[in-house]
């Protein structure tokens, strides 16, 4: 069953041009379902000349302010032309643009009262209008073309970007309505001694003019130069139980690496290896311990490192407050056992090795130096000795350690922890000398420390007192102190990265004349202010103003310069008035740090900033000399930082830390970023507000699309951080509907509208049409096998980029076919993205199709809903019932009946 009565008509009108254009006319008026009228006509009023560039109507109140018409012949040697125009006073049509004289075929001149047409109607066409309506492969976008043919070539009205406007009316009694609005393409005739004079043409859709447009690229995103550019810093953590308790951080072995800070992620940090603040248990301090006492003490032990450690991972650390290191030994209880006797005094002993030491020296006797100073890359200790014998007989759930002088049978220093063997004396001992009192030192735990305290408050009452069992605290072979040892963190910004597209001479461009600049992805000022001075080589020059190619030089071989020949590719840098330093560095007017989900904050920091193109880190000698101390905060206490001022250029940059909240702590920081002024940078740089809608509408009218031509009122998502390439529009506008998870749809009036696309991520589906054999004639299923696909793994990352993963479906791979890797896609959560591959594995796994030929025509279905199809296709089988996306729509008016038929992908189910 098909629709009895379709009729359609067709106009052509004016060429498509950019809305800037003085004779532009804007097509979006026109809108699918309103009966506009094209009888926009009117007749010369007086001679057109051939060389005239206005001409008068009868009549031109129906004409637009601006465009074009179609002039007719009046007289012999005449013809028919096109022209356009610029404005129109009163019945005069001014600013025309006549068609050039070698290649028209009249004579240019035009009598009155020829006829003068807006728009064109095709009128000896074959009655057949073929309209097809297609979704593309990932589903992103949806556009649509049309095929026409008839006979008697009207050469002078298939005109290849002229507006097309096609309209229908299924009743004889009613106004036509627009159908379609389009632009005509690639006509084509034939002719032969019988004069028919045949002809076709296609109509496309404004995103096929979008398609032949180039555009871009486009930065999108925040104007945080920070994370294009690198990092560096004092010594990372290493080992992450030091500082799992923090709660800083969860992964099980993340990078505190400098580079954590401008990853743009939250949740990573950098955290230092070295602990800074006010020490308040200095060695200076020597409180008289009578049981840890003498010149040589125990200061920290190290005896339960965590499962996995690098072998020989234990040690003891020794402070020497007085005295030489000559003649001492260390020994250990071994819970009476040794060599397998049992001996109920059984200790065990280390004759340490005379070294040079002088006071406050830290000695560290180790398990393996090899696993102490990889563990341990801080420590500045001045006598280090290993003994992997010894440590087989500490045992991290209790023991005791004792000091011995030499022969003189002095035994000085004493330490006892968990259940300890207060029974094991050195033969040597007197039961009586150095008695333990009270309470045993606590177990260390994996990764915990004993650290001793030198200045407790108030004084113990116990030798169990002068202990603190720490983890985070852990600081052996160095002291705790502020000082020029304070960890840093040195942040270098990208250059601005302009540079010459071609080589220039020494006088070429001139003063006046325009310096081209481009970037990485072509012609950019990005970066420039609107005046100022820039230097190429030796040679310096001055401009007056800037243009998004380049900037217009106001002098050349200036400030003692000489003009020379510059090559292309050379690079550009500003000269900063500053200090008058040749720099690429960024127009930045705020830097900011920011700590998340920590309690742990810099209090005491500064900030130095450097316009050199290199500049010193705080390892190296004079390295202020580099910089400027923009900002010193001695108080803070905030988990975050700001530091505004007026812009100025900065390559380098660094913060310091000298304390923290936490007293003493490791320096940590989430998050530094440098922004730049966004008014040096060109309208291609996005400023971190927009949607993706506003990026789509951005492209499109980059490709000369009119306003009212794009609907985003639906999309709220942020645009992602990135930058697109150059390349034509609407490849870039599909590829961000697919990145983004949003579709694009080219209507029949050419206008767009955008929405969010949730085909992937829909839980359920609700078809909006049930088709059966009550309302189609017939449908032919395809149930191929491509066997193309055995898994989808599939790359999604957050609209922010704070989170990204890689999910796989299904998590095995089929045994046929090979693993599909698509994305990355913006998805909400992982679990989406998930759902997202299962369904992207179907669709390339099971391209079943099916083709529904409609009862009636209906020419409004559009590819990319939902349908039904409840068919019984063989009596002794179960009815189908299964739900597809619509791909496809063709629409066919021939001898005044239409008739619509459908392509599907089925999209419900997994297939076998």
């Amino acid at each position: 069953m098909t629709l009895e009565f379709v009729q359609w008509r067709i106009y052509v009108g004016p060429p498509f041009r950019d809305p800037d254009d003085l004779d532009y006319y804007d097509w979006s008026q026109l809108t699918s379902g309103v009966a506009s009228s094209f009888s926009v006509k009117s007749l010369l009023d007086a001679n057109l000349s051939a060389s005239g560039t206005s001409m008068t109507l009868v009549n031109a109140n129906a004409f637009p302010t601006k465009g074009g018409a179609w002039v007719g012949p009046f007289g012999s040697g005449e013809g028919w032309e096109y022209v356009t125009y610029t404005g129109k006073g009163g019945d005069t049509l001014t600013g025309l643009t006549r068609e050039p004289t070698a290649k028209r075929e009249h004579s240019g001149v035009h009598s009155s009262p020829a006829d003068v047409l807006m728009w064109w109607e095709i009128k000896d066409n074959d009655g057949k209008l073929h309209v097809t309506r297609q979704m593309s492969d990932d589903w992103a976008s949806i556009t649509w073309n049309a095929d026409i043919a008839g006979v008697n070539i009207p050469t002078v009205a298939l005109r290849n970007n002229h507006v097309v406007v096609i309209q229908m009316r299924t009743d004889p009694s009613v106004f036509f309505t627009n159908y379609l609005v389009g632009f005509f393409d690639s006509p084509q005739g034939k002719d032969d001694y019988q004069n028919y004079g045949e002809w076709t043409v296609k109509v496309i859709c404004s995103a096929d003019i979008a398609a032949k447009i180039e555009v871009g690229p486009y930065k999108s995103g925040d104007l945080d130069m920070a994370k294009n550019g690198s990092a560096q810093g004092s010594q990372a953590l290493t080992g992450t139980c030091k500082e799992r308790p923090s709660g800083d951080f969860t992964a099980a072995n993340p990078s505190f690496d400098a580079e954590s800070t401008i990853d743009d992620k939250e949740s990573t940090l950098w955290i230092a290896e070295r602990l800074v603040g006010d020490n308040d248990n200095d060695p200076y301090y020597n409180i008289t311990d009578s049981v840890n006492f003498g010149g040589l003490r125990f200061s920290q032990l190290y005896f339960n490192p965590p499962v996995g450690s690098i072998p020989g991972s234990r040690w003891i650390e020794l402070t020497m407050l007085t005295g030489t290191f000559r003649g001492q030994s260390i020994w250990t209880a071994i819970g009476g056992m040794i060599n397998g006797q049992y001996d109920e005094n059984a200790s065990y002993g280390w004759i340490l090795t005379d070294m040079d030491a002088t006071e406050m020296d830290r000695i560290i006797l180790c398990e393996s130096e090899e696993a102490y100073t990889a563990q341990n890359p801080l420590s500045e200790h001045a006598i280090i000795q290993e003994n992997k014998e010894f440590f087989q007989y500490i045992r991290p759930e209790g023991g005791e350690l004792w000091m011995r002088l030499g022969q003189l049978n002095l035994w000085q220093a004493r330490v006892r922890w968990g259940d300890a063997y207060g029974g094991v004396l050195h033969e040597d001992l007197s039961p009586t000398e150095r008695q333990w009192d009270g309470p045993t030192l606590p177990v260390p735990g994996k990764c915990q420390t004993l650290n001793y305290i030198y200045n407790p408050s108030p004084v113990p009452s116990n030798a169990a007192g002068y202990w603190e069992l720490v983890t985070d605290r852990q600081h052996f072979g160095y002291e705790i102190h502020s000082d020029e040892n304070a960890p840093w963190i040195k942040i270098e910004l990208p250059g601005i990265g302009l540079k010459l597209p071609g080589d220039i001479t020494a006088s070429v461009p001139g003063v006046g004349g325009l310096l081209a600049i481009n970037d990485a992805s072509g012609p950019s000022t990005a970066g420039l202010p609107t005046s100022g001075k820039i230097k190429i080589g030796d040679e310096v020059m001055s401009y007056s103003s800037r243009v998004e190619t380049g900037v217009y030089l106001s002098g050349r071989g200036i400030d003692g310069s000489t003009a020379a020949i510059h090559r292309k590719d050379d690079e550009i840098y500003f000269i900063d008035p500053l200090n008058n330093f040749a720099t690429d560095g960024p127009p930045i007017n705020k830097i900011q740090w920011f700590r998340q989900n920590g309690t742990i904050y810099p209090k005491n920091f500064e900030l130095w900033v450097s316009n050199l193109i290199e500049a010193r880190t705080p390892d190296q000698d004079d390295w202020q000399e580099d910089y400027v101390n923009l900002h010193n905060v001695l108080d803070g206490s905030a988990s975050s930082y700001s530091a505004t001022f007026t812009t100025r250029r900065i390559k380098n940059f660094i913060f310091k830390f000298n304390q923290m909240t936490t007293d003493p702590a490791r320096p940590r920081i989430n998050q530094i970023k440098a922004w730049a002024d966004p008014e040096q940078y060109g309208a291609n740089w996005l400023k971190g507000e927009e949607t993706v809608g506003d990026l789509v509408y951005i492209i499109l009218r980059d490709a000369h699309m009119p306003v009212g031509s794009v609907d985003r009122t639906a999309v709220t998502d942020p645009v992602p951080d990135g930058e697109t390439a150059k390349g034509n529009a609407w490849a870039l506008v599909s590829d961000l509907m697919e990145y983004t998870s949003h579709r694009i749809e080219c209507k029949l009036d050419s206008k767009f509208i955008i929405t969010p696309d949730n085909t992937w991520v829909t839980p359920t589906f609700s078809p909006t049409r049930t088709w059966t054999k009550a309302n189609a004639v017939s449908i032919e299923p395809v149930w191929a096998n491509t066997n193309g696909v055995s898994q989808v793994s599939l790359k999604w990352e957050l609209n922010s980029k704070a989170d990204e993963g890689t999910v796989n479906y299904p998590a095995t791979p089929d045994l046929i076919g090979s693993v599909a890797e698509i994305g990355p896609y913006v998805y909400a959560t992982e679990t989406a993205a998930t759902l997202a591959a299962k369904r992207r594995f179907y669709q390339g796994r099971y391209p079943y199709t099916i083709v529904v030929s409609c009862a009636e025509f209906d020419p409004f279905i559009v590819p990319g809903e939902i349908h039904r199809v409840q068919w019984k296709i063989n009596p002794t089988m179960p009815e189908m019932d299964r739900i597809y996306v619509v791909t496809a729509v063709d629409q066919m008016i021939e001898n005044n009946i239409g008739t619509t038929t459908l392509t599907m992908t089925e999209i419900g189910r997994e297939q076998n």
